[in-house]
């Protein structure tokens, strides 16, 4: 929104931009959801889907934390807890979608963890 002056109101553009994460985060669940529900059969596996899509998604925090050590617990919380945790609570097991989910959230992880240590260094300078 914009007042008499013509500035813009930055509180509008960060609703905006949070509705349209918030958007974003729940069609992408949804997308996730109705893959398990296909790849694994019914209900069971969209919830499932839902819960393994949020554990993963949490694990990218981990790697928030820089110079490459939050990227390397990001994967031993991942495969040797999360994981295994995960299919034995939900009854999944390793297909292309969990594999898809694990490779993006260590993506995300290692770009988060690249411009975390780059704004260090440049905090620094």
């Amino acid at each position: 929104m914009t007042d008499m002056i013509g500035i813009e109101d930055t509180n509008d553009t960060i609703n905006d931009s949070i509705n349209k994460i918030i958007r974003t985060t729940g069609s992408g669940g949804l997308l996730v959801a109705a893959l398990g529900w296909f790849v694994y059969g019914g209900l069971d596996g969209a919830f499932g889907m839902v819960i393994f899509g949020t554990l993963t998604a949490l694990s990218i925090l981990i790697a928030l934390i820089p110079f490459g050590v939050g990227i390397v617990l990001q994967a031993l919380v991942l495969f040797l807890w999360l994981i295994p945790t995960a299919f034995s609570f939900t009854g999944l097991y390793h297909t292309w979608i969990t594999w898809l989910d694990i490779g993006i959230a260590m993506f995300v992880g290692l770009i988060l963890n690249v411009l975390m240590t780059i704004g260090i260094y440049l905090e620094k300078a």
